[in-house]
């Protein structure tokens, strides 16, 4: 008798161990029974702890038409335009401007078209991609002291953002083939790919950056978004399980299939004909998952699992910036970066609309307007 109770305790743990495995396996379904859509500013402090406004040092000498910034712990790498030549620059999380690496020519220690640049914390330092015209690297260290240059493959030009993972190991996405986009795991040398999800398009097609920050890594957990897909993968085991699928706010159709087709024009088309819009960027803190698209933000709370919907156009109000243009992560905060043309249109906006301005928001546009510099604006999530 015993030993038949003892079997039946098996059993059940048995039941409930696989049944607890199953479930942490099984997608969170973002639908209208957990999603609420919000429509007014002050819904902000549902989500948003505190934020800080952090200019970056530029002047004549350094100042540059922003076109890539990321975040590598206290670093603030950026890659820009400034008389029409391409720059790579580096400030500290403080805005502090440190040093410009390398510079733009066809000299052994500069870089030629700028196909991607890596950045390796661990090994502190920074290679620059051709891959078009000069097909060559270019290595320099965080101080800016050339390292050592080599020949690259063409692929290389079509790299894009590529995180270190560890010693000599990257996770990233590229230009796999002549119709393929594909999330790699690679070694520091980029010839050996383990591929983990092909998504096809045409090329030559101009534009490769299908997603604006399609891959997110927090505490050792990696999540990636593909624009025309309503499911987000995580990856586990070197395979992709799904995390997330979104019901609400889709963008693609339940019986889409994008097969070789082009991926911009599809995303174009869904747009125009259908109102669907693709996913551009995913970020994850302790607290929150986050989705963004081109009309807004899908916010999803891990404790209490329910989501909130903000729309890009909401109201301003006046004692905070909407947090649209998120660029990276530091730690827990969200970074976003705008321009003082941008952040000087809010402002008349807000003036416009009849929005009274706090205190502090009063001096943060004085600012703006004195310096004229662009600022990070760092993001303490709930």
């Amino acid at each position: 008798m015993k030993g038949k109770v003892m079997r039946n305790y098996f059993f059940l743990f048995l039941f409930l161990w696989v049944g607890s495995v199953c479930a942490q396996n099984q997608p969170v379904i973002l639908d209208e029974h957990n999603v609420v859509e919000l429509n007014d500013a002050k819904e902000w402090d549902r989500f948003i702890k505190s934020w800080e406004a952090v200019p970056l040092e530029m002047n004549a000498q350094n100042g540059v038409e922003i076109q890539n910034l990321a975040i590598y712990d206290d670093l603030v790498v950026v890659r820009g335009i400034r008389d029409q030549m391409e720059n790579i620059l580096l400030f500290d999380i403080s805005g502090k401007f440190l040093r410009q690496i390398g510079s733009q020519g066809d000299g052994k220690e500069q870089y030629g078209v700028i196909g991607w640049v890596r950045v390796d914390p661990l090994e502190r330092e920074i290679g620059v991609y051709d891959g078009l015209w000069g097909k060559r690297y270019v290595t320099y260290d965080f101080e800016g002291n050339f390292k050592g240059s080599g020949v690259c493959e063409d692929y290389m030009h079509y790299m894009r953002r590529v995180y270190p993972l560890e010693k000599d190991r990257y996770l990233g996405y590229f230009a796999c083939s002549l119709n393929r986009l594909c999330y790699f795991i690679s070694d520091k040398e980029f010839t050996k790919f383990d591929t983990l999800r092909p998504h096809y398009v045409r090329f030559p097609m101009g534009v490769v950056d299908f997603s604006i920050h399609p891959i997110t890594i927090y505490d050792g957990r990696i999540s990636f978004v593909a624009p025309l897909c309503d499911t987000i993968f995580e990856y586990d085991g070197h395979k992709l399980q799904p995390r997330f699928v979104t019901k609400v706010h889709c963008s693609v159709p339940d019986d889409f299939d994008p097969g070789h087709k082009d991926y911009l024009t599809w995303v174009a088309r869904l747009k125009r004909e259908k109102g669907y819009f693709s996913k551009d960027e995913i970020y994850e803190t302790k607290n929150w998952f986050v989705i963004t698209y081109e009309t807004g933000k899908l916010m999803y709370n891990k404790k209490t699992e329910k989501a909130f919907y903000m729309p890009k156009n909401v109201a301003m109000r006046g004692d905070m910036i909407y947090p649209d243009d998120l660029w990276g992560e530091c730690g827990e905060k969200l970074v976003a970066v705008y321009t003082p043309g941008e952040l000087l249109a809010m402002k008349d906006k807000m003036e416009k609309e009849g929005v009274v301005l706090t205190k502090r928001m009063k001096q943060f546009f004085r600012q703006v307007e004195t310096e004229r510099q662009s600022v990070m604006i760092f993001y303490t999530f709930k």
